[in-house]
C-alpha cells in the first residue's frame, strides 16, 4: 500500500488551488438564511373570566418556520389580570383588560380582551354524545353538545367540518353524508373555546324512496307522503283534504323530487312538485283535473309528465319542465292520458293512451312533440310505462286478448308482446331495461283469478306470495336486484291496502297496518 505523506497532500492541495480556483470554504455549509416574523395571531380575541381563574392564550407566530419566534406578553391593567411568560393568563379583580403579545423579531402584535366578572358563570367544558358516528350518504344525524356547567351565562357554541366534501354540519348539529369518506366535526363553544370533536364516517347504502299516500281511519283523509326505507321521511300535505303523492326522483346530489296533487272538490285538483319536502311548483290553476304519475330530474332540469282534463273529458296530456308546460298531446275531442314518461338526455319519451268519444282506448307513445304508435294504433289498450335505453323504445300498458280480457303488454319499438295468460286479467304499470334484460312490473290473475303483484322478466312472470290480491307499481332494478313497489290487501273483502316494497319478490317493506292506518305506493327510486 502506497502511503501519502503530509507534505504531499500540501503540495496536491497548492496545486488544486492554482489550476482550477477551487474555494477552500466551499466545503462548508452556508450559513442558515434568517426567515423574518410576518404576523402573530391568538387563538381568542376575547374571555370573561372569574376572579382566581387562570386561562391559557396561544400564540400562532408566522410562518411557522420564522428563525425567531419569541414572544413577549404583557397585560394592560395588571390589577384586573396577569400573563406570565408563557401567555398564561391570571384574573385578579373585577375589570378590563387588553392582553397583547409582542414578537421579539418585528415587533407584531395581537390582543385578547379580557373581562374579569364574578357575575359570569363560564364555561368549563363541552361533551358529545357520540366520539364517532356512522352517516350514510344523503342522510342526516344530530349531534347533540352538551355545556356545562348547566347555568353557564354563554351556552352558544359553533359547529365545523373538517371536510366538506365528506360531510357537512349546521348550527344545530345537524351532520349531513355528502360522500364517502371521514370527516371530523368539531363543536367550539363561544365563551372559552372549548372545543369537543366526534369523528364521522359516510358509507354508501342502498336506499328505497316511494311516493304514495297514509290514509287515517280516525279522520278519513290521507297524506301525500314519502318514505325511506319505509319510514316515513315525509308528509307533504297537511291532512286538510285527500292528497297523494305519485312519484319520487332523487338525485346524484341526494336532493329528493316528488310529484303529486291534492283534490280541494268540485273533481278539481292541484298539482304540485316538491323539493326535499318544501313545495317548489305549483302546475294547475286548480280549475281542472290535473295528474303527474312521474317525474325526471336531468341535469338540474325537473320534468313531469302527466295529464289534464276538464270534468271527465275532454283533455290533454302534458309534459311540465320547470313548472312550465313543454309539451302538449291531443285536443279537444278526446281525452288524452299520459302516464310513463322517460327524458334520455334533451329528449322526453312519454307513453299514454287516448280515450276517443266512443270509449275506445288506443294506447301510444311520443317523443318530444311527435306521436308513435303502438302495434297498429287501432288495437284497444293502455300504455302506462316507458324506458328508452339509448336504442329502443319500450313501453308497458295493457291490450285486450283474443278472448277480450284485458292482458299485461310490453311494447318494443312498437311492437306488441303480450305478457299475461290471455285467458285472464292482467296489467302492467311500469317497464326497465338493465343489463340486457327486461323487467315489467304489473299484476295477473292467479289460478284462483286472485290479482296477484306480478314481475315479468324477459317475459317470464314471477307472482308474489302476497296474503291477498297485490299489485305492483312501479319498479326499479339496481345493483342487480329489482325493487317493486305497490300495494297488498290487508284482508279478501272490503280491504284496506298496505303500501309495500318488495325486494327480488320478497317483502322488504311494508308502509302501514292496514288497521289504523291504509296507503299506497305508487312511484319508487333507488340509489346508493
Amino acid at each position: 500500500m502506497k502511503k501519502i505523506t503530509v507534505f504531499s497532500r500540501i503540495i496536491i492541495a497548492a496545486l488544486c488551488l492554482a489550476t482550477f480556483g477551487i474555494n477552500l470554504w466551499s466545503c462548508n455549509p452556508d450559513p442558515a438564511e434568517t426567515v423574518t416574523v410576518t404576523g402573530i395571531s391568538l387563538d381568542q380575541t376575547g374571555m370573561i373570566l372569574n376572579s382566581g381563574d387562570m386561562e391559557p392564550l396561544k400564540a400562532t407566530v408566522i410562518p411557522a418556520d420564522a428563525t425567531n419566534r419569541d414572544v413577549a406578553w404583557m397585560s394592560g391593567n395588571e390589577t384586573v389580570a396577569t400573563v406570565d411568560k408563557d401567555g398564561i393568563v391570571t384574573a385578579l379583580s373585577q375589570g378590563a383588560t387588553v392582553i397583547t403579545a409582542t414578537t421579539v423579531d418585528g415587533g407584531f402584535t395581537a390582543a385578547c380582551d379580557v373581562v374579569v366578572d364574578d357575575s359570569h358563570v363560564r364555561v368549563r367544558n363541552v361533551f358529545l354524545d357520540h366520539e364517532t358516528l356512522l352517516v350514510y350518504k344523503g342522510r342526516e344525524e344530530a349531534l347533540t353538545a352538551t355545556v356545562t356547567p348547566e347555568d353557564a351565562t354563554d351556552r352558544t357554541v359553533t359547529w365545523a367540518s373538517s371536510d366538506e366534501n365528506v360531510a357537512t354540519v349546521d348550527h344545530l348539529g345537524v351532520v349531513k353524508g355528502i360522500s364517502d369518506g371521514t370527516a371530523t366535526i368539531t363543536v367550539t363553544t363561544n365563551d372559552g373555546g372549548k372545543t369537543a370533536s366526534c369523528e364521522v364516517t359516510v358509507e354508501s347504502k342502498t336506499t328505497v324512496y316511494s311516493a304514495g299516500f297514509r290514509l287515517y281511519n280516525a279522520t278519513n283523509m290521507t297524506y301525500a307522503t314519502i318514505w325511506r326505507d319505509g319510514e316515513i321521511l315525509y308528509e307533504l300535505t297537511d291532512g286538510s283534504v285527500f292528497a297523494y303523492a305519485d312519484d319520487v326522483f332523487v338525485t346524484e346530489d341526494g336532493d329528493i323530487y316528488a310529484v303529486g296533487y291534492d283534490t280541494p272538490g268540485n273533481m278539481a285538483t292541484n298539482l304540485y312538485v316538491w323539493k326535499n319536502g318544501e313545495h317548489l311548483y305549483t302546475l294547475s290553476d286548480g280549475t281542472t283535473a290535473a295528474y303527474g304519475p312521474t317525474i325526471q330530474v336531468v341535469d338540474g332540469d325537473v320534468y313531469v309528465g302527466g295529464y289534464e282534463s276538464w270534468g271527465y273529458s275532454p283533455g290533454v296530456g302534458r309534459v311540465w319542465k320547470n313548472g312550465e308546460v313543454l309539451y302538449t298531446y291531443g285536443g279537444m275531442s278526446s281525452l288524452t292520458v299520459c302516464l310513463g314518461m322517460y327524458v334520455y338526455g334533451s329528449d322526453v319519451y312519454m307513453a299514454g293512451y287516448e280515450l276517443k268519444p266512443d270509449g275506445d282506448r288506443i294506447a301510444k307513445y311520443w317523443k318530444n312533440d311527435q306521436e308513435y304508435p303502438l302495434h297498429d294504433n287501432s288495437t284497444e289498450g293502455e300504455a302506462g310505462g316507458e324506458f328508452f335505453d339509448g336504442t329502443d323504445v319500450y313501453v308497458a300498458g295493457w291490450s285486450f286478448s283474443a278472448e277480450r280480457y284485458t292482458t299485461a303488454t310490453m311494447w318494443k319499438n312498437g311492437v306488441r308482446t303480450q305478457l299475461g295468460h290471455g285467458n285472464s286479467v292482467s296489467t302492467s304499470y311500469a317497464v326497465e331495461r338493465t343489463d340486457g334484460r327486461v323487467y315489467v312490473g304489473g299484476w295477473q290473475n292467479d289460478a284462483d283469478w286472485v290479482g296477484r303483484a306480478t314481475v315479468w322478466t324477459d317475459g317470464v312472470a314471477m307472482e308474489f306470495d302476497t296474503p291477498y290480491a297485490s299489485v305492483v307499481n312501479d319498479i326499479r332494478v339496481f345493483e342487480g336486484d329489482v325493487y317493486a313497489g305497490g300495494k297488498v290487501n290487508d284482508r279478501a273483502t272490503a280491504p284496506n291496502t298496505i303500501g309495500t316494497i318488495w325486494k327480488n319478490g320478497e317483502e322488504l317493506y311494508s308502509l302501514s297496518d292496514g288497521v289504523t292506518n291504509a296507503s299506497i305506493v305508487h312511484g319508487i327510486c333507488v340509489t346508493r
